[in-house]
């Protein structure tokens, strides 16, 4: 998941984002600035996990089928 996970369209959208390395699990570290009004952060905070949602879903397609290839 590491490998495939598209952290580029994280950056384009204004999060900053880095792999957590020391983590057994695929792990990121995912942040962006403050904001202080709390229904914008929700909005922000929301789209931060429904982006996190779709990159894995993409990542899961892109291995079905080729467990193989990754032991």
């Amino acid at each position: 998941i590491f490998d495939l996970f598209k952290k580029e369209d994280f950056q384009e959208k204004g999060f900053y984002i880095e792999d957590m390395d020391e983590d057994y699990n695929p792990a990121w570290l995912i942040s962006f600035p403050y904001i202080e009004d709390r229904e914008e952060l929700e909005e922000r905070l929301n789209e931060a996990g429904s982006l996190i949602e779709k990159k894995i879903d993409e990542v899961l397609k892109d291995i079905e089928g080729k467990e193989d290839e990754y032991k």
